[in-house]
């Protein structure tokens, strides 16, 4: 599409200030190295002369001298390091203001707005919410009244451009004229049905803080008075969200706070692992991801050794499904809740006083709204957990409980280093598939709930069990329901387009989708038996690595035995180009791989095949609409879905205008 003269010379004028801050840039690393190696030679000399002393006294009077000398040297290397990522991505954001004088002149002043700060380069860290507001809460042509730094300043925002900018390079600007991408053959306008992503970020969370709404950003920065939840549609950015939103808590709670106190907590580890790789763009490479199972069972296994003296865990068998039903409920919650109120100052131990709980049933069954509880299970479970106290081992569903229990009795949960104190804050990733007693554990972990943040969608949830409460119950069981008002809604995908959403939105019976970028509907091949639909399979994969090259193509199976019979179908075709991604090894090169739903789960990817989604599959039901959802809002740009036996009932007719269907005989 061709660019007007209007439009070329915004972008002319954006890639002339950005070659400019880059050159900025640049001359300040160079004229930093040099301080920085003689300030770390100067440590190191200073420490060998201080190791060298003999006298206590001259240590002394040296020691002070030896720790600036290594603070200066710190600092040094912080400096280079934060210029090493402005130099990457040195701003997201520009924007010019018309600011009336205290004399009446009027005055354009420039704002460039990024993830970190140079005064050189006028780049506002976008933490700095009095400047940053500007950007977020007003747009081109708006008239703004802020008090600034003190000073009550008005006038009108003149110009508001978004840049995409990657590895140093400024590949993207969005303009009163419009939005552009740079091609191999210069600037065009942005066409539907691209995402417009780089190759290179796959692997990594999208970037949306240029795109978040005034509301959003509020949010993110307003000083919380309760928790906060994050809820969206797939591919909104609620997990960015919630980071960008635990780097400007950090920032305003640098003096009292660190990295070390505050946690993020995931269901698996792929997800846990995709976090991690985003997290050093914002400054927040030392705060700690990991899967609520290695951090409840962390928490079991220092809980075990304080009282016992016992170092390692041993642990069970899988219990049954009614006895998982019973120790996963808030029944069993609130039945432990009456123990403690009826027992102050309890000293057993936590495990005795689950079993204590288990041995009255009635108490537990009084508190079951599901009516899935009945003395049967609850005895079963009883008989189970006592069983295994005998042998000295734990099943996963007592990591949960007696973490609960321990954190109600001593006032604050257990750390991995030993230590008994609350997190400062605390997020939750994918919340909807956290069963209430690991939520409650969670919870405990802080002093006060307004130092959670609870991300998910409630129509994500995918264990078929259906354990989520939804957030209406979680509000209300932890007595926060008028507290809790913090919410931040994220309507707009920023992954998949409007025509796989549309379609994702059939499959969930509901619309949830406000508004999106443009594309083809997904395509469906719809076989007459196994091998044709294999086939079709083969051929749509061969088709777009042509058309796309070097790209990601993810095949998506309801389950991991399905996924590792897929690959195998697929391996004497595409050879060392296929490959599973499980648990244990899950990457983002380019080729094709082949993974199931729960893994999928928080990810995405450019091209997405859902592999045969058959009635057995997903047949109609809550759990099997949200597995549906999940697979296909993984896709950014192509979807395709290719079935033989009998398909979801899920599906809408192949002939509907959501897809572009394709019988094949």
């Amino acid at each position: 599409m061709s660019i007007s003269l209007e439009a070329q010379r915004l972008i002319d004028e954006e890639v002339r200030i950005f070659n400019s801050v880059l050159d900025s840039l640049r001359q300040e690393k160079l004229e930093l190295t040099p301080r920085m190696l003689r300030q770390e030679d100067e440590a190191r000399g200073l420490t060998e002369t201080y190791l060298s002393l003999q006298q206590d006294g001259d240590r002394q009077l040296m020691a002070s001298d030896v720790a600036v000398s290594r603070k200066l040297a710190k600092m040094k290397n912080d400096d280079s390091d934060k210029i090493d990522k402005l130099i990457e991505k040195p701003y997201f954001a520009r924007i010019i203001v018309r600011e009336t004088q205290p004399d009446g002149q009027e005055k354009d002043i420039e704002y460039k707005i990024g993830l970190n700060s140079n005064i050189n380069c006028r780049i506002i860290d976008w933490k700095k919410a009095p400047i940053s507001k500007l950007y977020y809460e007003y747009q081109e042509g708006d008239e703004f009244f802020e008090v600034i730094q003190g000073r009550e300043r008005e006038g009108r925002i003149v110009l508001r451009n978004k840049l995409r900018i990657e590895n140093g390079k400024l590949i993207g600007v969005s303009c009163s004229e419009g939005d552009f991408v740079l091609e191999d053959n210069g600037w065009k306008a942005l066409g539907s049905g691209t995402s417009n992503r780089s190759a290179s970020s796959y692997g990594k969370l999208p970037d949306v803080l240029s795109l978040i709404s005034k509301e959003q950003f509020q949010a993110i920065t307003e000083e919380a008075t309760s928790a906060v939840l994050i809820q969206g549609t797939a591919g909104s950015g609620k997990t960015t969200v919630a980071l960008y939103r635990l780097a400007w808590i950090l920032e305003e709670l640098k003096e009292t706070s660190t990295a070390n106190d505050v946690i993020i907590v995931v269901r698996g580890k792929v997800l846990s692992s995709y976090i991690k790789q985003s997290l050093s763009l914002l400054d927040l490479e030392n705060v700690r991801v990991v899967t609520y199972q290695d951090w409840s069972k962390e928490t079991l296994s220092k809980i075990v050794e304080e009282e016992t003296g016992q170092k390692s865990l041993q642990e069970s068998s899988r219990p049954h499904r009614s006895t998982i039903r019973v120790k996963k409920s808030l029944a069993i919650l609130k039945a432990i809740d009456q123990f403690l109120r009826n027992n102050p100052g309890i000293s057993a131990k936590p495990l005795e006083i689950l079993i204590s709980v288990l041995a009255d049933w009635q108490s537990i069954v009084e508190n079951d709204e599901t009516g899935f509880i009945d003395k049967e299970v609850v005895d079963g479970a009883y008989r189970w957990t006592v069983e295994n106290q005998r042998r000295d081992v734990y099943d996963r569903t007592d990591q949960a409980l007696l973490s609960y229990i321990y954190e109600a009795i001593n006032g604050a949960p257990i750390r991995k280093d030993g230590s008994k104190k609350h997190y400062h804050h605390v997020i939750v990733d994918e919340v909807q598939d956290f069963s209430p007693t690991e939520l409650a554990s969670i919870v405990k972990s802080v002093k006060k709930v307004k130092h959670l943040t609870l991300v998910g969608d409630s129509a994500q949830a995918i264990d078929s069990s259906g354990t989520f409460l939804g957030w209406d119950k979680l509000r209300a069981h932890w007595n926060i329901e008028d507290d809790l008002s913090r919410f931040i809604s994220l309507t707009v995908s920023h992954r998949s387009t409007l025509q796989i959403m549309r379609l994702a939105d059939y499959v969930r019976g509901e619309k949830r989708t406000t508004e999106g970028r443009q594309g083809k509907p997904p395509i469906w091949f719809s076989c007459e038996d196994e091998n044709t639909g294999i086939t079709e399979t083969i051929q749509w994969i061969e088709r777009v690595s042509e058309k796309f090259p070097g790209t990601l193509i993810c095949v998506i199976c309801p389950n991991p035995a399905v996924a590792r019979e897929a690959l195998s179908y697929l391996d004497p075709t595409f050879g060392s180009a296929v490959r599973l991604g499980d648990e244990d090894s899950f990457t983002f090169e380019e080729g094709i791989l082949v993974t199931d739903v729960r893994n999928a789960k928080g990810l995405e990817f450019p091209h997405v095949m859902i592999w045969n989604p058959s009635k057995e599959s997903y047949p109609k039901k809550n759990w099997a609409k949200n597995r549906l959802y999940v697979g296909m809002t993984r896709a950014e740009d192509h979807l395709c879905l290719v079935t033989w036996e009998r398909h979801s009932p899920l599906l809408p007719s192949i002939h509907s205008k959501l897809v572009r269907g394709i019988e094949k005989p």
